[in-house]
Formats: structure tokens, sequence, C-alpha cells
């Protein structure tokens, strides 16, 4: 199943690109909705001797098209040299320092999870004012959740139904 999956059994090439294949039964929702637009096989059957004509004429007129396309003596496109932009060895290349730069980047910073690390945001490049703050943030849950548990179960000084009051902590 794994090599016939390998070769393309499951899939439909339509513009023989590389990135072009697309699963059957997606292909067939393709052709159906062809099929069934504006003049297309529904307009066929609401008008009489219109579905026989397109029987008899339409493998002709697949047959016409077919000897256009190839009385150039080569195909019009050429989809050998129609790569996906992301297939250019340049950019393959700035692909690859660009990665390169980021985990050089990221070795420096060190790790946030473990390290109090200044946070930057990456847009306006801000320090966080509090970033000791958000390493300190599961201990402030901890201790909110202990209030709102002797609050409302222990002491039972306010109903459940009270709203619980948001904290705004602003990080930049």
């Amino acid at each position: 199943m794994f090599q016939l999956l390998m070769k393309g059994v499951f899939s439909v090439n339509k513009t023989g690109r590389t990135f072009g294949a697309m699963p059957t039964d997606q292909n067939h929702e393709q052709e159906n909705k062809e099929l069934k637009g504006s003049g297309g096989i529904s307009d066929l059957l609401n008008t009489s001797g219109s579905l026989e004509r397109f029987l008899v004429s339409g493998p002709i007129i697949t047959q016409l098209i077919h000897n256009f396309e190839t009385s150039f003596g080569e195909t019009i496109i050429d989809f050998d040299t129609l790569n996906h932009h992301s297939e250019s060895k340049p950019l393959q290349k700035r692909f690859s320092e660009e990665r390169d730069n980021l985990l050089e980047e990221m070795k420096l910073a060190g790790n946030p999870f473990s390290d109090y690390v200044q946070i930057t945001s990456l847009v306006s490049k801000v320090v966080s004012k509090c970033s000791q703050q958000i390493y300190e943030i599961e201990q402030l849950g901890i201790q909110l959740l202990q209030i709102l548990l002797k609050t409302f179960f222990i002491d039972k000084t306010s109903p459940i139904h009270d709203p619980i009051k948001q904290n705004n902590i602003g990080f930049f």
C-alpha cells in the first residue's frame, strides 16, 4: 500500500507541477463543480436535445483541443521548467541561512523556560517591563486559586456565581 501511495496512485496531477497533485476525491469534487457550473451539465438537462448533442460532440471537441495543443510539435507549457517558487536554489539557500541565523540567536538568548532572560516583543523590539513577573506568574496563579477556594468554599463569604476579578497584567 505504501509503495502505491509513493507512486502517486491515489492522487491526480492536473498541472504536471511537482506540488500540483491532489487526492482523487478532491479532484472528483472539482470536476463535478466544473461540470455543474454555469452552462455545464445541469443546464444541458434543462433543454430538450442538448444532452444528446453534448454526448455526440464532446469527444470530438476534446480531440480538436488536443490536436490544437499538440500541433506545435511540443506542449504549449513545459511543466518541467515551471517550479514552485520555493524550489529555486537561491530561495533554498536564503531559507537555510535564515534558519541557521535563527538557531544561533536562540542559542545566544538561552532557554526562556529555565533561565531568567529578558523577554522582547518580536515586532516592536521592546523589552518587557515585567520579565521576572512572567516567571513568577505560576506562583501568582496558585495564590489567587487559594484565595478563590477559601472565599467561595471554605469561608463561604461570597456566592459561587459572583464574577472573578480579571488580572490585568501588562507585559509590555
